[in-house]
């Protein structure tokens, strides 16, 4: 998206796994067709982090690697998430980010300042890999917020859309579970989309941000559109952290997904959503991710992302 009109949009959600070995997890996500990245990621307290994409978008693990930095540096929250893990973690993407700063603050917004660095085992004196504004969580309720941007990415060249054997090409949207979904919905809008207005669709709160729909009801109304109870596990003082039900995803061909998800031992039940034939995915617990599947022509998308200035150049691969 151009840097200078853009507004910060989701680039990435991470979740604190309790796999045994991270390389165990991200086979398992390429097994199940996933675009994984072969880069791992050091960041603190002692994790290393892998990636699993979603079209332009990804989904990030944080495992811990070294237990001692773990154990020195984790926030009161990490051990709730890591025994019990779910998506918590919400990466929005600006490329000027000073401007949204600026933002915030003329609106009587108190925000830390911006920061930079790189992975934890960086070199001292090396460029950083990323600029972050920090967020606090009651700013965009049910998720732990922050907005970043790439020092290393030309942002005037085309965004990678990775597509694999599953052929999952985006991430349209995210569901939150909570008791508040009007109240929810207008506080993310007036830190991420301003001119945005929530409106009620069948018993949700629902407004675009971006290129996603992002989508706030209750827990008996979840059960209701989506024919299950969310998996919301243990999160004892934290639970405000984690309200996020599912994730939507687009696919280009829906039966080859739901064969490549099944055939890798994903749990697969075919649903009607809104008069659409999907795929509900069931989470596992060791990452705690839910995604609905609806198929979607990948043209089309492409075009819709190019309306919003962001133009995307799939990446297939048959894995």
């Amino acid at each position: 998206m151009n840097g200078s009109n853009s507004m910060a949009h989701l680039e990435h959600i991470f979740s604190l796994i309790n796999a045994k070995k991270l390389e165990d997890h991200l086979e398992a996500y390429m097994k199940a067709g996933f675009v994984v990245s072969p880069q791992t990621v050091r960041h603190p307290p002692g994790l290393r982090n892998g990636f699993a994409y979603i079209g332009c978008e990804y989904i990030e693990f944080e495992w811990v690697e070294n237990v001692r930095k773990y154990k020195k540096g984790k926030k009161a929250y990490h051990d709730v998430f890591r025994k019990h893990p779910a998506p918590f973690g919400f990466g929005f993407e600006e490329p000027n980010i000073e401007a949204f700063h600026e933002r915030l603050e003329k609106n009587g917004i108190k925000i830390p300042k911006i920061y930079s660095r790189g992975p934890s085992d960086a070199k001292k004196g090396d460029a950083p890999w990323w600029s972050f504004q920090d967020l606090a969580a009651k700013l965009l309720p049910g998720v732990f917020p922050f907005v970043l941007r790439y020092e290393k990415r030309d942002y005037t060249k085309g965004r990678n859309a990775y597509c694999g054997p599953n052929k999952i090409f985006a991430l349209s949207g995210v569901t939150f579970v909570t008791k508040t979904p009007q109240k929810d919905a207008v506080a993310w809008c007036e830190i991420l989309s301003p001119r945005a207005k929530p409106h009620k669709v069948d018993g949700s709160i629902q407004v675009p941000i971006g290129p996603h729909r992002m989508e706030w009801l209750t827990a008996k109304a979840f059960e209701k559109k989506y024919g299950r109870k969310p998996y919301m596990p243990p999160s004892g003082r934290f639970a405000s952290l984690r309200k996020t039900g599912l994730l939507h995803v687009l696919s280009d061909d829906l039966e080859t997904t739901r064969k490549v998800l099944s055939r890798a031992g994903r749990t697969v039940t075919e649903v009607e959503v809104d008069g659409q034939h999907c795929l509900y995915v069931e989470p596992i617990k060791s990452d705690g991710f839910t995604f609905l599947i609806r198929e979607y022509s990948l043209a089309k998308w492409k075009k819709e992302r190019a309306t919003l200035g962001q133009k995307c150049v799939v990446v297939s691969s048959r894995g």
